[in-house]
């Protein structure tokens, strides 16, 4: 033991004691009885720190009764923070400081005071060595410098064996861990790899048994990959459903879970695996997801260390992630093997023009693949309620006479067709297989029909390209025929890609028939706007002699007219200026749709325009003893449009108000600004409109349902005319109405503004 005259040679002789210490326990030992002879102290407790959950743990004590001992090792954590103890000054502790764990120690161990040491490595609590002395009054300022010393050294031992015993685990992990990999690592098969896993994580834990459960997220099952110490027929009780019992709950959580001892009411495995005692389970992660569970059990009580628990985890995690590449590796393989089949097939598909020879290739090449004796492909009709035979394969006469004879199968309930396995299939959206005909009664009628072909079993695939089927293949076989697992999902892929080509065909078909039919559609609307552009201005010409003629006579220029000739000429005179107002708008019409319709945008006075034009109605008004009101707020500013334009908005609005207003009635002119823009609202106290009508009165041609419209003259152009003017002019033009309240048509334009020129 080290003399009690301290000097500075101790502190060799204090690190050749440590260094030379064999283990955590030995250390832990040496330290606290070099403190207790340093500081003549009565009575020690040493803890340092577990690295399995990073917290303090009682490592050694002296002289103290077992129940002080459990006193201080309660919360390790909670009263070396209330002592205030730092990193570089110890911490006094007395019957008057108030620290919880130290209340019964003090009458316990008649001790008066206690020096907490803590130790530190890179600013982390390491350790903590506490001693007691009897005697009061005790002078532990004369033993503070060396107790320092020691804690100084005794942290970097400490350390240094936290860092030593790390290094040994790692070591033996990454040497377990390596041989696990290299074992797995030459596999390619799932299966085997998880044999070699299951057996080697029993063989290192020195387990009596283990198996490994993958999770099947689809029908959310926990399936048997592999197991050792397991009989066969034990292995048919072992699948749960994830979150079903300790491996359904593991798998469902995440979170390993050990049983040191299992209860005989909890013994889930007991049928399966005999007497077991202990067991711990880990999940098989892969990005954060679990992909498996691994067990290992044993048939005697078992202690689990946090580091069995991370070995184990760390096992099953690199494992999961070989057992995922392999299962990649596999799906790869059979990918390619797809891929290829494809490829030979998408080129017969890619050869074929239309939709016939698309039929052609698919059911030829899905029969000679699926080794039936023949096939046929029916397509659904547009309604969906009838199957279209589209194309066969076989040259068996007999099936020849039932394709024949059953060209078109109806789906309607109550028909035969309704009841066969082409329905059920497309009803299902999923293939439907008859592996013996003469033993299934689900479809007696359809079967009986197909036995006269000679077929035995038959399988029914929809084609489906994405969410509804577009038609049906049907196999049939000679034999019975049972499908397996791998089969069934390579015709469902044929079946697939099929149905994405003959879909891309009926789409590129439909595609071609749309052009045409719009080519088409845009020549006619061509030659029908050439032609009302022509006749248009063929009528304008004599129309204008007429009206100029007309004119000449009624100012008696061809000599006096007398009281009928005035009338008649009178008549013929109104009807062709309503002749030329018509040529006009079918030319602005002819313009609009040929984009030859030019405006001339200008600073425009709209008070000016609606004057002018509540002038030129005057007459029309007076004729219909109406009144006009105008209400133009004062000081409008101008807008940005063609004056002669808007004039005829104006115009045709007032015209349409006069004609289907009763006489004797008002109409209104508004003008107003409005944020940014000059709205001028029309308003009559006429028909109106219903609700319903009010988008459709600026189509062109349209007329009105009432019969005060079907009775007025009009070629329904006018407010199409308006429309196109007003929005061609950064305007918006809309209809307020109801039937029998009259109506308000309104538009609005845009403010004119120096620097828009």
């Amino acid at each position: 033991m080290i003399s009690s005259n301290w000097n500075y040679g101790v502190v060799e002789e204090v690190g050749h004691l440590l260094a030379g210490s064999q283990g955590m326990s030995d250390l832990c030992g040496s330290i606290i009885r070099i403190g207790i002879s340093l500081g003549k102290a009565d009575a020690g407790w040493l803890a340092v720190l577990d690295r399995s959950d990073n917290r303090l743990s009682r490592a050694a004590s002296y002289r103290l009764a077992d129940e002080s001992d459990s006193e201080l090792s309660g919360d390790i954590d909670e009263w070396l923070s209330a002592s205030k103890a730092g990193a570089s000054d110890p911490a006094i502790a007395t019957p008057s400081s108030g620290i919880p764990a130290f209340t019964g120690i003090w009458e316990r161990e008649t001790v008066s005071t206690g020096l907490i040491i803590p130790f530190y490595h890179a600013d982390r609590n390491i350790g903590v060595l506490v001693l007691f002395w009897k005697q009061p009054n005790r002078p532990i300022e004369h033993f503070a410098e060396s107790l320092l010393l020691l804690a100084n050294q005794a942290q970097n031992a400490i350390q240094n064996m936290i860092q030593f015993n790390e290094s040994q685990e790692r070591s033996k992990a990454l040497e377990s861990l390596l041989k696990v990999t290299r074992a797995v690592g030459g596999q390619t098969n799932a299966g085997r790899m998880m044999s070699i896993v299951v057996r080697e994580a029993a063989r290192i834990f020195h387990a009596d048994g283990g198996v490994l459960h993958l999770a099947n997220q689809a029908t959310g099952v926990m399936e048997v990959g592999a197991s050792t110490g397991i009989r066969k027929s034990a292995l048919e009780n072992m699948k749960y459903r994830i979150g079903e019992g300790m491996i359904g709950s593991v798998a469902r959580s995440g979170v390993t879970l050990t049983v040191k001892e299992l209860q005989p009411e909890s013994r889930w495995m007991a049928k399966s695996l005999g007497n077991i005692s202990s067991l711990i389970i880990v999940p098989m992660r892969v990005q954060q997801q679990t992909t498996g569970v691994l067990t290992v059990f044993f048939r005697r009580r078992r202690d689990f260390s946090k580091d069995d628990e991370s070995f184990l985890a760390t096992l099953a995690n690199e494992a999961a992630i070989a057992i995922e590449n392999a299962r990649l590796y596999e799906q790869l393989n059979a990918r390619l093997a797809e891929e290829r089949m494809l490829h030979r097939f998408s080129r017969h598909l890619s050869s074929a023009v239309g939709v016939p020879a698309v039929l052609k290739e698919i059911v030829d090449h899905v029969t000679s693949f699926a080794g039936a004796s023949f096939g046929s492909v029916w397509m659904l009709d547009g309604n969906g309620d009838l199957l279209q035979s589209g194309a066969v394969y076989g040259a068996n006469p007999a099936f020849r006479d039932f394709i024949n004879m059953h060209t078109n199968l109806s789906l309607l309930p109550g028909t035969i067709g309704s009841r066969t396995p082409q329905a059920l299939a497309i009803r299902k959206a999923q293939t439907v297989v008859i592996p013996d005909l003469s033993t299934t009664r689900r479809f007696r009628e359809w079967n009986a029909v197909v036995a006269s072909t000679g077929a035995r079993a038959q399988i029914c695939m929809p084609l489906i390209p994405h969410d509804s089927a577009i038609g049906v293949i049907s196999l049939y076989f000679s034999d019975v025929k049972p499908l397996t697992q791998t089969e069934r999902q390579a015709l469902q892929f044929l079946a697939r890609t099929s149905a994405s080509a003959l879909h891309r065909m009926m789409l590129a078909e439909r595609l071609i028939e749309e052009e045409i039919s719009l080519r088409a559609s845009q020549e006619a609307n061509q030659l029908k706007t050439e032609f009302v552009s022509l006749v248009s201005h063929e009528l304008r010409t004599p129309l204008t002699s007429i009206q100029g003629y007309v004119q000449l006579m009624l100012a008696n220029h061809t000599g006096d007219l007398n009281d009928y000739q005035r009338e008649f000429l009178g008549t013929v005179l109104k009807n062709t200026e309503r002749l030329t107002r018509i040529v006009n708008d079918l030319i602005d019409i002819s313009r609009i749709e040929s984009g030859r319709m030019e405006l001339r945008l200008e600073p425009t006075d709209l008070s000016a325009i609606i004057t002018h034009e509540a002038t030129s109605a005057r007459e029309m008004i007076l004729a219909r003893k109406m009144e006009l009101h105008t209400d133009v707020e004062e000081g409008l500013p101008f807008v940005k449009a063609d004056p002669h334009r808007i004039g005829q908005v104006i115009s045709n609005l007032l015209s349409n108000a006069i004609k289907y207003s009763p006489e004797g009635s008002s109409i209104t002119i508004r003008a107003s600004r409005s944020e940014g823009e000059v709205t001028i609202n029309v308003s009559d106290s006429g028909i109106g409109i219903a609700s319903d009508e009010h988008d459709k009165v600026f189509d062109r041609f349209y007329r009105g349902r009432s019969d005060v419209v079907k009775t007025t003259l009009g070629a329904g152009l006018g407010l199409a005319i308006a429309r196109f003017l007003v929005e061609s002019q950064g305007g918006k033009i809309w209809v307020e109405s109801e039937r029998g309240k009259g109506s308000t048509f309104s538009f609005s334009l845009p403010l004119f503004h120096e620097d828009s020129e």
